[in-house]
């Protein structure tokens, strides 16, 4: 049985909460215990039922499992800083003086585990249950109009600043970002924010399924709609012209852009037969779609990887326990990278299909001790829907075949 905080042998009182079609929940009281009779994932809506069904009997807390709080501890006693923050201490620092910006950065993957609520719109979750003076950003509507192979991506100068304005966001005031998922989505606006000079941006590992689970309060006042996006009129503006003021209005919010972070398919090609040693590219997607042994999500995407590539299926640097989804312990990471061949003292590009599972490889490989890691924002909904990019897959007798 899997279980996490006081054993109910130890509890005062429990009482099980019953909900159709999934797993029993036993709650304890002064703390909540969630005790699991095989090993699962609980949804976000049901744990936040659980948390309403406590605070209303005045229980107050969900403990951590004692794997999270043993990578929490681990990354604590590393040697470098962390892109990571842990539920409990997010909260400590929201009480302070000076707490920090929270960003709701929840996406959705259709046809996945990551998919969206039947009937929800994308903040439809935020709307009624986020973490204190939290906001939310949407990575589809903050990303470049301009550039169509990717839904997704870095969005331009402006529009960005007037989105960070919006948001409360400053480039040298402390942000942390998280999503629903646990840790899915909200390391790609970790990236964006990186790549517009924010150096100490967090992750809250765990996300809101954890900060749930450590019995963390919870701001459930409903809203009627999140806060908006740039305007199209804004967009459009900043796409037609006046791109010298980018600069200017980047140095408002202390932005400045680093290019070096968001690779571009003619780099990807160039870096095919470089004058110099060649970039190590890791793809995040699957082993069988990298293996081109898996048929892609998309119609007429060929199936395969870029040649020389290298295979880190994002997932596996993920631990989920009851519920929690939280990224590895940094030895975990260092071993699961070297295993696959990456050299973390050498520059690094992440891919993955549409630029956002590539972020969730960045952080773990920064979090794991690398130092140059940038991201293929067009990843393969743009390389593998071109005629002119180079493709292999897994030949029958273990190497690789050119994909025509």
């Amino acid at each position: 049985m899997g279980s996490f905080g006081t054993p109910l042998a130890r509890c005062r009182s429990y009482q099980m909460i019953q909900r159709p079609n999934e797993t029993s929940i036993f709650v304890s009281s002064p703390s909540i215990v969630v005790s699991y009779s095989t090993p699962c994932s609980i949804s976000v809506p049901a744990m936040l039922g659980v948390w309403r069904a406590a605070a209303a009997r005045g229980w107050r807390t969900f403990g951590l499992s004692a794997g999270t709080v043993a990578r929490q501890a681990t990354r604590s006693a590393s040697t470098h800083p962390t892109h990571l923050v842990s539920a409990a201490d997010l909260a400590a620092e929201l009480e302070q003086p000076a707490p920090p910006r929270i960003i709701d950065a929840t996406w959705f993957l259709p046809n996945s585990g990551f998919a969206q609520p039947d009937g929800q719109p994308r903040d439809g979750v935020f709307r009624t249950a986020r973490i204190p003076t939290a906001a939310f950003w949407d990575a589809d509507a903050d990303s470049d109009p301009t550039f169509s192979a990717a839904p997704h991506n870095l969005p331009l100068p402006r529009p960005f600043a007037a989105r960070m304005a919006e948001l409360g966001v400053t480039a040298a005031g402390p942000v942390v970002v998280y999503d629903q998922h646990g840790i899915f989505s909200s390391p790609r606006l970790w990236y964006t924010l990186r790549a517009y000079g924010h150096s100490t941006v967090r992750v809250l590992d765990g996300g809101l399924p954890g900060w749930i689970a450590a019995g963390l309060a919870l701001d459930t006042a409903p809203l009627r709609s999140s806060p908006a996006s740039p305007s199209a009129e804004a967009t459009g503006k900043a796409v037609q012209g006046e791109a010298g003021r980018d600069h200017e209005v980047l140095a408002a919010g202390g932005w400045v852009f680093n290019p070096s972070m968001q690779w571009s398919k003619a780099q990807m090609l160039d870096n095919l037969e470089p004058t110099g040693e060649r970039v190590q590219v890791v793809d995040a997607r699957s082993a069988g779609r990298f293996r081109g042994t898996e048929p892609e999500s998309r119609e007429g995407m060929r199936g395969g990887h870029m040649p020389h590539a290298l295979s880190v299926p994002f997932a596996v640097l993920l631990a989920t326990t009851n519920g929690v989804t939280t990224l590895r312990s940094r030895a975990e990471l260092r071993s699961i990278f070297d295993d696959a061949g990456v050299d973390l003292t050498r520059p690094v590009v992440t891919s993955c299909g549409s630029g956002m599972t590539a972020c969730v490889l960045s952080l773990g490989l920064l979090e794991a001790g690398a130092r140059d890691v940038s991201v293929y924002d067009g990843s393969w909904i743009e390389w593998g829907g071109c005629s002119d990019t180079p493709i292999v897959a897994a030949g029958a007798d273990g190497g690789v075949v050119a994909v025509p």
